[in-house]
């Protein structure tokens, strides 16, 4: 999103609200606003978005998980919590089917 203002002259100065992909500030940016989405989550899925937050690397999430029915409930979890937020999680690999 582009705001455009207007001085007397009829100089237009361009202020961006956005952050393209792949500028400097973008894997900072990222991370923050990844962190501050998460902390604000409630307790019953506190442990997930603490899991996120430890092993989230710029845009991918690399952990192991004991079972499958853990990995199952962090998938999904995972992914509602991450959508609230407009990122949508995909790309999920395991060693085994679940």
């Amino acid at each position: 999103m582009v705001e455009r203002f207007f001085n007397t002259r009829g100089i237009i100065t361009l202020r961006h609200y956005r952050v393209v992909f792949g500028a400097s500030p973008s894997p900072f940016l990222l991370e923050a606003t990844i962190a501050h989405h998460l902390e604000k989550i409630s307790n019953e899925k506190k442990k997930t978005a603490h899991h996120l937050q430890k092993f989230f690397y710029v845009g991918n999430c690399i952990t192991s998980l004991e079972t499958k029915e853990e990995a199952a409930k962090f998938i999904s979890e995972a992914k509602e919590l991450m959508s609230s937020a407009q990122f949508e999680l995909r790309g999920w690999v395991t060693s085994e089917k679940l």
